[in-house]
């Protein structure tokens, strides 16, 4: 039986990152994380790039086009999007995570969803480096694992 997993080895990727500027000091706390994280896994600084989009909305055609125009081993997409009283968020929410999906399939390029979905505002700094850690360092890690996966399968 033959078993393949990733690693968490980072040398010599190419990284992407495209991040949200809406609610702005919540992703600023992601993508210090999810970069602090690729460091430490190896990746050379040189070797990553961040990419900002004004709201989470656009960071799907931001991910596929840098798919398109940079040679890149994988991609992360850091945001946040928070619940309010109408179902904007709902209809935002559903098509920023299946768009990502998407052109993660269609690309065969791993792209880690570091994107927040949170009831509220207390929710969001809890999973950006509070009690519930900091999703923008698990992206990171996930990234790099999944581009290892691919590599090896």
């Amino acid at each position: 039986m033959r078993e393949v997993k990733g690693k968490l080895d980072g040398k010599g990727k190419r990284i992407a990152i495209v991040i949200s500027k809406f609610n702005e000091f919540v992703s600023n706390q992601l993508l210090s994380g999810c970069i602090d994280e690729l460091k430490l896994l190896g990746v050379d600084d040189a070797n990553i790039e961040t990419y900002f989009v004004e709201g989470s909305f656009e960071i799907p055609l931001a991910l596929k086009v840098v798919s398109q125009r940079r040679s890149v081993d994988g991609m992360i997409a850091l945001g946040v999007i928070l619940r309010g009283e109408t179902s904007h968020f709902d209809y935002i929410a559903k098509s920023v995570i299946g768009d990502i999906s998407k052109i993660s399939q269609d690309t065969g390029i791993p792209i880690a969803l570091g994107v927040l979905t949170p009831d509220d505002i207390e929710q969001a700094i809890s999973r950006a480096g509070g009690k519930a850690g900091n999703k923008g360092r698990e992206a990171a890690r996930v990234c790099i694992n999944m581009i290892n996966l691919v590599d090896s399968i």
